[in-house]
């Protein structure tokens, strides 16, 4: 586990509700609009994920690029020009399944130390890697108290 950050600017910021657990395609979806716009990203894709009701979430998906954007209200698309979640606690992995294990370490470790988290959910980072996604996990410190 390390002490981070996720720092990124001109983030397009898209929100949607997911029923189906298909939130990886609507991602890839918005990546291609951005690609057809000539517009490509600098950073990783950075998400939350949030219990939205029964069987739904709600994940908000930042996608730092390599320009400012208009928002698009039709596409519920904003734009954020500084991304920032500082300090963090983070933990990479592989697949999906292991956020949960992550949450819960991550919790342990801010517990062991008299850390607390922000009211914030986790934010996630996605990069390609090899033929598949690395994710790293990030749970915000809340420094207010410190």
């Amino acid at each position: 586990m390390e002490k981070s950050a996720i720092i990124q600017p001109n983030c397009a910021v898209y929100e949607f509700i997911d029923s189906n657990q298909s939130w990886m395609e609507e991602l890839k979806d918005v990546y291609h609009h951005f690609i057809l716009e000539d517009a490509f990203l600098v950073g990783p894709i950075i998400f939350t994920k949030e219990p939205y009701g029964i069987g739904e979430e709600k994940i908000t998906v930042y996608l730092p690029l390599n320009d400012e954007i208009e928002p698009i209200e039709s596409l519920n698309l904003k734009f954020e020009p500084l991304f920032t979640v500082i300090p963090t606690l983070s933990e990479k992995c592989f697949e999906e399944e292991e956020f949960e294990i992550i949450y819960e370490a991550i919790r342990l470790v801010c517990k062991e130390n008299n850390l607390k988290l922000t009211d914030q959910p986790f934010y996630h980072t996605m990069a390609d890697y090899m033929g598949g996604y690395v994710f790293e996990v990030h749970g915000q410190i809340d420094v207010s108290e410190l």
